[in-house]
């Protein structure tokens, strides 16, 4: 584990891999802890020869909370400074959901510092696309459990079943998952909410997206009930030249099942962009 410093901004990360190959950046989602990329799917595209970097988010995990506030642009700044720890001019860089929205904007205000860009099941703020489930609606709008761990992870385990992918979904590996990451961290539900203020308060970012010069890969599920694929078709769509890649069956989640097309899709875009 290290740390790198935007100001007074600690992020910290872990890295896998030769540091002399290409570095690749992943990004978790809103509340998310790196711990989202499993240790498993990071030494999976090591071996298809990328120096990998999962990070803890600005308010997750390990990380500096910032109780003044921030937006998308900061936790892009963040990324950059990863990059700038990892003494690395640019990075592939690649976010799942909200980090996905964090990738999209390092490559939009950072372009030098993206060798590619890499949006999974994720969006550009235009409300038109991504509009959950109304089921989905309803659980994002009950009050977070106050209790022991083990209630904690059980509500957000039920909540995880309705936007996980509903064949691959396996409540063991996740239940393990949030136990793993919640003794690491407790939940701040302070913090949650100021990430979800920095991605309401970036609104609509369709013209900056737009703009995205960067070898870019669009990765969404075709039964993602909390970001609707149509919301990563409308990105793609926005982005000149970039790949769309819809996976059957995966929903808002990382299944084990979609790792080899995911580690396939982003080895070959780097390659083109070599």
């Amino acid at each position: 584990m290290a740390s790198a410093g935007n100001g007074a901004v600690k992020i910290f990360y872990e890295e896998f891999g030769d540091p002399l190959d290409p570095l690749l950046v992943l990004i978790p989602g809103l509340g998310s802890q790196m711990l989202l990329f499993p240790e498993e799917l990071c030494l999976g595209f090591v071996d298809r020869g990328f120096r990998v970097v999962r990070v803890d988010n600005r308010d997750v995990g390990l990380s500096s909370r910032v109780p003044d506030g921030y937006s998308l642009g900061d936790m892009a700044a963040d990324v950059v400074s990863v990059l700038d720890a990892c003494e690395s001019d640019d990075g592939h860089i690649a976010g799942v959901s909200m980090g996905g929205m964090i990738a999209q904007t390092v490559a939009a205000r950072h372009p030098d510092r993206a060798a590619t860009m890499t949006s999974i099941a994720s969006a550009t703020g235009n409300p038109t696309f991504q509009q959950p489930s109304p089921e989905v609606l309803e659980a994002l709008m009950k009050p977070a459990v106050e209790g022991s761990l083990d209630e904690i992870i059980e509500s957000d385990l039920a909540a995880r079943r309705l936007w996980g992918s509903p064949d691959w979904h396996d409540d063991e590996v996740t239940r393990a998952y949030f136990r793993t990451a919640y003794q690491r961290a407790r939940p701040d539900g302070a913090a949650y909410q100021r990430q979800i203020d920095a991605v309401n308060g970036d609104g609509n970012r369709d013209d900056e997206v737009a703009a995205i010069t960067r070898p870019s890969l669009v990765i969404h599920g075709t039964r993602d009930t909390l970001i609707p694929p149509a919301a990563g078709e409308h990105t793609a769509a926005l982005i000149d030249g970039a790949e769309l890649v819809l996976i059957d069956g995966m929903g808002h989640d990382l299944p084990v099942q979609m790792w080899p097309q995911l580690i396939s899709s982003v080895t070959a875009l780097a390659a083109r962009a070599a």
